[in-house]
């Protein structure tokens, strides 16, 4: 899943896998596709618990690099 992160220094999008979907929306990968696919009209009710909330992360990062470009 790609993610968008704000605070007051900026934004940073991020990517995670199916255990960041469990820790922050509270549903699998799984659970949150067929929501999409199945119900796209409670896609966004399904994150509004989430957004806007206030939390703490702590990342793992890694340099990555594509077509010759970091």
């Amino acid at each position: 899943m790609s993610l968008a992160v704000a605070d007051y220094s900026g934004q940073a999008w991020l990517q995670g896998f199916n255990d960041v979907g469990v820790a922050i929306f509270g549903m699998s990968a799984n659970e949150l596709l067929e929501i999409r696919v199945s119900f796209s009209f409670l896609v966004e009710e399904s994150f509004i618990p989430t957004l806007l909330s206030k939390g703490s992360l702590s990342f793992r990062v890694q340099r990555d690099h594509a077509q010759g470009q970091l």
